[in-house]
């Protein structure tokens, strides 16, 4: 199996839990967002978050996602391991008491499901001596506070990059390469349109701070009809609008 790299896990500051963990084959921000979505899946949005100094934990997207969903994010002073002592004290014995019982898998995904396994019921599930608890018992503690995110498109967008776009006098931006129309009409305005850096399928408007719809790949012909139908409603418009005489009387 090719080298697989340890994308940065989280633990839950006052339970201990692991939030979440896995491994890819590519330690880079595509896989930082994957995991980081993942884990607030698993267990709700916290408060805060504190990130090493790494570049994927300062990429636009986390950045973007953490002020979606107010939480409050700050990094590690560099080269302070001290100041991530708890998760090091994790990885420590993840390594000792896992990593070194498992020397061979047959794939990546075997790894992760063995090491899923290993969190869920022999660390999360066993008492903790930093806090005289088993970490799930001590999170359920806290669990009416913690709000969880629904896994559908609106929830996945959270994590999109978001650009500036001027929309033109037809309702239509570029970006990658290509022409959008938009979902309603904002000709003349900069919206805010918000897309998976990797994947760039999807591209939602915004303006306002509303949603306003996903953009669809500009059809020139029918963009031009649609045009040449608003110009033409305009004029029967302003013809049909009856004039208005004032005689005056001295």
């Amino acid at each position: 199996m090719p080298k697989a790299e340890r994308v940065p896990w989280g633990i839950d500051d006052a339970s201990r839990v692991i939030t979440h963990g896995e491994f890819f084959y590519r330690d880079n921000t595509e896989n930082m967002i994957d995991a980081f979505r993942t884990a607030l899946y698993k267990r709700g949005k916290p408060d805060r978050l504190y990130f090493d100094n790494g570049s994927n934990y300062k990429s636009t997207e986390i950045l973007q996602a953490c002020l979606r969903l107010d939480i409050r994010l700050t990094h590690a002073p560099v080269r302070d391991g001290a100041a991530k002592g708890k998760i090091e004290r994790f990885f420590r014995g993840f390594r000792d008491r896992f990593l070194t019982q498992h020397i061979e898998f047959t794939s990546l995904e075997d790894l992760n499901s063995k090491t899923h396994d290993w969190i869920e019921n022999q660390y999360n599930a066993k008492h903790h001596t930093g806090i005289q608890m088993i970490p799930t018992d001590r999170f359920a503690l806290d669990r009416d506070r913690i709000t969880f995110l629904t896994d559908d498109k609106y929830s996945e967008e959270i994590f999109f990059v978001e650009q500036n776009r001027k929309v033109s006098k037809t309702n239509v931006f570029s970006i990658n390469s290509q022409k959008y129309e938009c979902p309603v009409d904002l000709r003349g305005k900069t919206v805010q349109v918000r897309f998976s850096r990797h994947h760039r399928n999807r591209f939602i408007v915004f303006y306002a701070d509303k949603r306003m719809g996903e953009a669809t790949l500009l059809n020139p012909h029918q963009n031009a009809d649609q045009v040449r139908e608003q110009y033409e409603n305009k004029t029967k418009q302003d013809k049909t609008i009856p004039e208005v005489r004032h005689d005056y009387q001295q």
